[in-house]
Parts: C-alpha cells; structure tokens; sequence
C-alpha cells in the first residue's frame, strides 16, 4: 500500500532527508521545482498548449513560496512567458525564498504584488501556502485565489491547494481549484479527503530526493491501497471450491424492505463468494427463492445456530428494523456466536448499527465472542455511535476513526465521499474512490455484501473492508461513465463489480 502522512509526518520525512540524507533544502527546493515544472509541462503538452505559453505564478512567502519562484525560472529556461505575483508580508520572507527571488531579479523576471488580469494566462500556477496552514483564507491570499479560479486556465498546485488543511482536507473559506497537484515525498491525507481531494485534481507524486526508512516517516498509521494490493488480495485459487470462496449468512430484510437483502447477497456474489444463505423474515421467501443462487433461511432462533455452523462470515443489518423484536434477536445471535467460539468477522451495518448505538452491551457480547467486528456506518450513523456530532467527525475524522476502532476492537468503515477504513492497531486506509452517483438508497446494502463477500474467504478482515470499499468505489466511477451520475441505481454497482474485478485481474486500467 502506498504511505500517506500529515503535515508533521511530511516535516519528519524532510528532516530525515536533511539530516540524515544531507540533503540541503536548498536542493530539496530545487528538486521540488524541476518535478513541478515536469508536471505543468506534461500537462500543457496534453492540452496541445503551445511551448511558449503563458504562465502566472503565485508565490508566498515561506518556502513553498520558494518552489515557485525555483519553478518560475525553470519555465523560464525552458522559453515560457512567466508572470510572477509575490503575496504576504515581506518580512516574513525566509532565506530561501529570499534567494529565489534575487535570481529571478538578476535574471530580469519581474515579480510583482498583484495579479494581471488582462492577460490571458495558459497556465496557473499555486505556490502561495502549502501545507502550514490550519485556517480559512483571508484578505489579500483569499482575493487572489478567488480571482484566478475565475480563470479559464490549467492549474497547477505545488504540493497542497493553498485554503485546504493538509490534514483533514477542508476548507474553510476559499481553496485554489487545481487541475492538478504536484506532491513531494508523499501523498498528504488532505488531498484525499473532503474537500481537499476535489481541489487538488490529479495527483502527481516525486520523492524529490525525500527517500526514508519504511516505517519511518513519521505517521506511518496512514495508507492507500494501489492496484496491485488488491489484486493480490483477490487472486483466486484454480482449484478452489464453493467453500474455498467463502461461505456467508446474511441477515437482513424485513417484511417492507427485502430489497436490501437482495442487494446485500446479490454484490457478495458478484464479488466471488462462492455459497451464501439469507436469514430473512419469513414474508420475503417468495422474493429470495426468485434468486435461485440464495439459500433461505426463515429468521428464527432454532436456525441461528446450523446457521453459524454454516458460515465463514456472517452480515447483519441491511433492513432488518429496530423493534424490540429484532433487538433480542440479535442479541441472540450474538450470544450464539459466543457459545460457538467461531471467531468469524462480523460485518455490521444499517438497523445492527443502530440498534448498537442504542445498546452498548450489545459490544460486550462481540467482545467476548472474539469477533473481528466490521462496522459500516454513514457519518450520522458514527455520530450516533461515537456521540459526536457529524460536524465533529468532519473536523477530525482520522482521530476519532482511530479512537472508536480502538476502543471496540473493531474495523471501522466510516462511509463519506472518501471512506476511510480504521483497524484496532492505528491503521487508517484512506480511499478517493467513488463519486455522488452513489449517493442513492441502497448503496450501502451493495457494500456490506462486497466487504463480506470478500471477508469470507480473506484472512484478513481490514485488508478484506478495504478491498471491498475499493471495488465497490470502483464500480460506481464505471457505472457513472456508462450512464451518468444521476442515473445510477445501486443495482448497477452489482452489475459491475465483476467487470472491475476482471480488470483487476487482468492487469488493466477501466
């Protein structure tokens, strides 16, 4: 999986490339410019852009100021038209900046304090911020990000878009909208999530020279998986059975809403799970023996336990209610697993989730069962779970993801825009995958199914949650190219979670 880190993990990267590489910053600046400038001209050059373009840049002035001014002349030597703006109190300038400014003065480039606008720039250029800030933009950088982002030009960000928390990704007043960010050393948290991954457009990362021990970054809790570790994960055995590939019981349904269960089983076969029974109310027979790959199962006591004899993973929650009826039958569940001394993953998810937030002996019962507990809840699902409120998750969402999964012993799925997956041992894997189309009913019963399906035959349950969350995220992006992100129905990620899975196998982009 490829590290993430926070801003204090990225300065721990760079002291480490100071002190023990010996690298100067003045080199690591002037790396940081030359893969910048790679990354603008890649882009221009894609645009069919002509050589001697126009360029604005926008500069603080700290050191990722000092990026781009470093950039500005590189561009140009390379025969672009540059157009440097220096923004910020001048007596806050640093050294380094400070000496980039006098190159550019010795070779002519002029450096002005405002921003033309009768000029029509090809390329844009954010060198303002970078990761420090922790506050909404105001005054004179607030004004010129709103400006240029009236632009109609390609836009490049150096390292994070100035206005976004390099952490948690928001922004709290106004962020410059890039096309495109250049990262160094590592991905920041921030250009995933919230508003930071849409701000930053295409991620380009260059070490820059930045090289350190595996492990040692600083904030090594932070991950995102790459093609490669899923396929990995997934790669199926040739001469595997239908238990080979996981047997799953789901409960899930009621009398007004078996469509859940449907959803629910129906991704867990997509994703390749190779037996499957549904524990649903009795009045949804008729509908699941329509699916002739689903085993049913009539939701009562006496066959919780050839149920859980049965299963490599078990799936509650997807429409079963939250009547007092439904409760003790959990609790039951729950109590058999205990006695059982299976220690199956547990995906959790929709009314289970709520009956839990409402229960918390319901968490005991898990404790002693030696579950690997899966929850999959929405953010107001996890503020109802946490007692937090959805803004709190919002402005620290790594933190209390990490506290909650260590305190229950559990994996967390926090669903949002980008879902994060959290582990009892500080592991946090964050996912930039999906889009709004999936922002429909039903979605969330299609990713319970994916992560059990997977769970069932994995080891591994966090590597199983974020295997799932991938695919499912995956499935929506395909979905949404074939028939639009207002148009899709859950039942369309089902249909193409093989497709996204052949492609994973195959080695090929979708």
């Amino acid at each position: 999986m490829k590290e993430l880190v926070t801003a204090d993990g990225m300065r721990q990267i760079e002291k480490h490339a100071m002190e023990k590489l010996q690298l100067s910053d003045a080199i690591l600046m002037e790396r940081a410019a030359l893969f910048s400038a790679a990354v603008l001209e890649k882009e221009l050059k894609k645009q069919g852009r002509k050589k001697h373009a126009r360029i604005l840049v926008l500069c603080g002035v700290g050191n990722n100021g000092g990026d781009g001014l470093a950039l500005a002349r590189i561009l140009y030597e390379h025969g672009y038209r540059v157009f440097v703006v220096l923004l910020g109190d001048r007596k806050k300038q640093t050294e380094l900046n400070k000496k980039q400014q006098q190159i550019l003065e010795s070779l002519q480039i002029k450096i002005g304090d405002t921003i033309r606008t009768d000029i029509e720039y090809d390329g844009i250029v954010d060198a303002m911020l970078g990761i420090g800030i922790t506050r909404g933009l105001s005054g004179t950088f607030a004004e010129a990000v709103e400006t240029v982002n009236q632009m109609d030009a390609f836009k490049l960000a150096i390292d994070i878009p100035t206005g976004i928390h390099a952490d948690l990704g928001l922004c709290q007043t106004v962020a410059f909208q890039a096309d495109a960010t250049a990262a160094f050393g590592c991905i920041k948290t921030g250009l995933l999530l919230a508003e930071g991954r849409y701000a930053s457009g295409r991620k380009y990362l260059g070490s820059c020279g930045m090289t350190y021990p595996t492990g040692q970054s600083g904030q090594t809790a932070y991950f995102m998986p790459e093609k490669k570790d899923i396929r990995k994960a997934l790669r199926r055995q040739p001469g595997g059975n239908k238990g080979t590939f996981g047997k799953l019981a789901v409960i899930a349904g009621s009398e007004k809403t078996p469509g859940a269960a449907l959803l629910c089983t129906k991704a867990a076969f997509a994703t390749g799970c190779g037996y499957i029974r549904l524990m649903t109310a009795e009045e949804n027979k008729k509908l699941v023996l329509s699916v002739p790959e689903v085993v049913f199962q009539p939701r009562q006591e006496e066959e919780i336990v050839p149920m859980l004899q049965f299963a490599s993973c078990l799936a509650i929650g997807p429409g079963i209610g939250t009547s007092e009826e439904t409760k003790l039958f959990l609790q039951a569940v729950l109590r058999e697993l205990v006695n059982s001394g299976k220690q199956l993953p547990v995906v959790l998810d929709a009314d289970a989730l709520n009956l839990f937030a409402a229960d918390e002996s319901l968490w005991k019962l898990t404790a002693e069962s030696g579950a690997a507990v899966i929850c999959t809840p929405h953010m107001a699902e996890f503020a109802r779970l946490a007692h937090v409120t959805v803004e709190q998750i919002r402005e620290n969402r790594l933190q209390l993801a990490g506290q909650f999964a260590q305190e229950k012993n559990c994996i967390l799925v926090l669903k949002d825009a980008t879902t994060i997956v959290a582990a009892p041992d500080g592991r946090i894997c964050i996912l930039p995958v999906g889009n709004d189309g999936m922002a429909v009913a039903g979605s969330g019963d299609v990713l319970t199914g994916t992560i059990a399906g997977i769970a069932a035959r994995l080891t591994d349950s966090f590597l199983a949650a974020c295997c799932g969350v991938y695919l499912h995220g995956l499935s929506g992006e395909k979905a949404a190219r074939k028939k639009g992100n207002a148009a899709m129905l859950p039942t369309d990620l089902i249909s193409h979670l093989g497709k996204v899975l052949k492609h994973i196998d195959q080695k090929r982009d979708w």
